[in-house]
């Protein structure tokens, strides 16, 4: 079996999205915590404003380099329903679910409700694509290795 596994640029749109939520959050759990403590928020960001907002632009940026989206494609397979069934075992184990299946393409979301919310942000679909000889996965960086990985071993 041959392994290609390639990476797609940075998504401009699920860093914006996603340094948006972290600062929404963050503050919002920092504005939570200044009204138990009894303290004015602008307390809070006057002393820490490093975390409250340089931190929550930089960890998107981080995040979405490093796990950015890309296509795993291998050939050579002798037994392509084995391949798809490793597959399917593989993203059901990891909380996916089969949404839409042809007999060609297999698009999989997270099963659980809270990760569908997430979703919307961090883009972590799944969609697996056979041929005759050859299988495309569309996702995440880690899926992809995870994927490969179970295949080669």
């Amino acid at each position: 079996m041959k392994f290609e596994r390639t990476l797609f640029k940075i998504s401009i749109k699920e860093t914006v999205l996603l340094a948006i939520f972290y600062i929404v959050v963050l503050n919002f759990f920092v504005l939570v915590i200044s009204m138990i403590a009894g303290r004015p928020f602008i307390t809070f960001v006057q002393k820490s404003w490093i975390m409250l907002v340089i931190y929550p632009l930089l960890l998107p940026i981080l995040q979405t380099s490093i796990d950015r989206n890309g296509v795993l494609k291998f050939d050579g397979l002798n037994d392509l329903p084995e391949a798809l069934k490793k597959i399917d075992f593989l993203l059901k184990k990891k909380g996916y679910t089969v949404v839409n299946q042809n007999t060609r393409e297999i698009n999989y979301v997270k099963k659980a409700k809270f990760d569908q919310f997430f979703n919307f942000i961090l883009k972590n679909d799944v969609q697996v694509t056979s041929a005759e000889n050859e299988v495309k996965v569309f996702g995440k960086r880690q899926i992809l290795m995870a994927i490969e990985y179970k295949l080669k071993y």
